[in-house]
């Protein structure tokens, strides 16, 4: 095997040119003659309406966001509230335009090889930069995989080649909606069913979407899903070129069910390490689930494949609440009073401990044990040469599996969830006001499966779901590791003071806390 390690270069990833187009056309306003609609225009945040934003970049003076989460997206269009009194969390939107029903194919004769087709119309396409950091991105095999699809394309029109080209940076496929009529169902009798939808069908990770409906509340009625609310938890697999990402990834997202099974405006809360360069420029935000999934540098879609289980409700006051509480924890991560850790309080741990702490009592799967991590810590220890590596390893295996691992946690949530929602319930349980809103509030479960689009970054898998696991597939010599060694940054210290406390924050007016939409 003899794979080296490759280092990023010191610093930050440098800034692409589409982010001039994006500043210019901001600038110009919403009637500068894109091909593409406003991005907030007709549009839904998770659960807040689009026109409760406003379209502004990192730079922007006087916006209600904390500077010290403004620091990481000083050249990036973000959508922040109109009305708010407080600091308050923003939504990271990347591009200023969305055009709809587009199809994409491969264009010698266009400057950029590439032609978009809009309502019968053909314009000339690009593509934002690769970032100098990414490894991989996207080539004829994705335009392979895009053709004779319907697509929704993030991005922005350049007018200064002739007639113009739109600059794509997130390409969704649209037959990727939920379409309730045509959901494979097949409620789930045992709990270890889900691990088979995990790690099962390999051939699916390559191919097309998965859905199954695994549990519904009223099996003889049609599925007028349209404008229901959701609370959703994804899980991202294992990537095929970096040893140190086989444990995967987990995010909580909320929206409504479009009106023919849209779930690309769905809010994703995504926590990353704010103290290290992500090789793909992937930071902690909220976003769209579009963008998270399909931003062609960022989107977890393009290089490795997704998980999603997704709670149907009657009512939108649980992804509210959760939302909320979330977005609390965003602040103050931002602000550094909530302290980003790998090994004890990282992207799983953050929302599985706000889901918690409001009253779900999610099942606990035990620790590695002291012996697995102490072993864990020595043979670190003698191979890397890194007391640090070795002491991370040793707190992360001494924490509960579900709060550090996410595929652990991603499976605890959804099987709990199966069994709060089912009749009768365990008499041995008694539910907290969170479970029973839960519990009431739920009228179908769904399993998704979102391939790897394909690249050319190798295709990756599902991810891990112990240490054990992760030992058994890679190396036993981690200098023989392929890995990427992020360089850390830290914003200036001063920032932070700007940050109000927890308690002025908690009661931040945010579009997506209200019901008046």
């Amino acid at each position: 095997m003899n794979k080296k390690s490759r280092v990023l270069f010191e610093g930050c990833p440098a800034l692409v040119p589409a982010t001039v187009l994006m500043s210019l056309a901001l600038s110009a306003g919403p009637a500068y003659g894109g091909f593409g609609k406003p991005a907030l225009q007709g549009e839904r945040l998770g659960l807040a309406s689009g026109d409760d934003f406003e379209l502004v970049t990192g730079r922007c003076d006087g916006c209600p966001i904390s500077p010290a989460a403004l620091w990481y997206f000083q050249d990036e269009l973000i959508a922040v509230p109109r009305h708010a009194g407080r600091f308050s969390p923003f939504v990271w939107i990347g591009a200023p335009e969305i055009v709809e029903h587009a199809t994409i194919s491969a264009d010698p004769a266009s400057p950029h090889g590439l032609r978009m087709t809009l309502d019968g119309r053909p314009v000339p396409l690009a593509l934002v930069p690769k970032l100098v950091t990414n490894r991989s991105y996207y080539d004829a095999t994705t335009t392979a995989y895009f053709a004779g699809r319907l697509l929704r394309i993030r991005g922005t029109t350049d007018t200064e080649e002739g007639e113009g080209l739109f600059v794509a940076r997130t390409i969704w496929p649209e037959d990727f909606r939920l379409r309730p009529e045509s959901l494979f169902s097949a409620p789930m009798e045992e709990d270890r069913t889900l691990g088979r939808l995990i790690t099962g069908q390999m051939e699916g990770l390559r191919g097309e979407p998965y859905r199954r409906l695994l549990w519904e509340r009223e099996l003889d009625r049609p599925r007028a899903w349209g404008g229901r609310p959701v609370l959703a938890f994804v899980l991202s697999g294992a990537q095929g070129d970096d040893d140190d990402a086989h444990w995967g990834h987990l995010a909580v997202a909320t929206g409504y069910v479009g009106a023919e099974g849209e779930w690309e405006d769905w809010l994703v809360y995504n926590f990353y390490p704010l103290n290290k360069v992500s090789e793909k420029g992937i930071e902690t935000a909220m976003v769209p689930m579009d963008n998270y999934l399909a931003d062609l540098n960022r989107g977890q879609a393009y290089y490795r494949p997704s998980y999603v289980a997704v709670a149907v409700l009657r009512e939108d006051r649980v992804p509210r609440i959760v939302g909320a509480s979330i977005r609390q924890i965003m602040h103050d991560t931002y602000c550094h009073r909530v302290t980003y850790d790998q090994a004890t309080m990282n992207s799983t741990s953050l929302p599985m401990d706000t889901l918690r702490r409001l009253g779900w009592q999610i099942p606990d799967r035990g620790r590695t044990g002291f012996v697995k991590a102490l072993g864990g810590f020595l043979y670190v220890a003698a191979t890397q040469w890194s007391f640090q590596l070795a002491t991370d390893l040793f707190r992360a295996l001494m924490e509960e599996t579900t709060r550090i691992l996410p595929r652990p946690a991603f499976e605890a949530l959804t099987l709990d969830l199966l069994r709060l929602v089912r009749e009768p319930l365990d008499d041995t349980r008694s539910l907290t006001a969170f479970e029973q809103m839960l519990r009431e509030d739920t009228d179908a479960v769904l399993f998704v499966r979102i391939p790897q689009i394909p690249s050319s970054r190798a295709f990756g898998t599902y991810p891990v779901a112990s240490f054990e696991e992760f030992l058994h597939r890679v190396s036993r010599y981690p200098e023989e590791w392929e890995r990427m060694d992020a360089p850390r940054r830290e914003p200036p210290l001063h920032l932070h003071k700007y940050c109000l406390s927890a308690t002025d924050t908690a009661t931040s007016g945010h579009p997506a806390d209200t019901h008046a939409e």
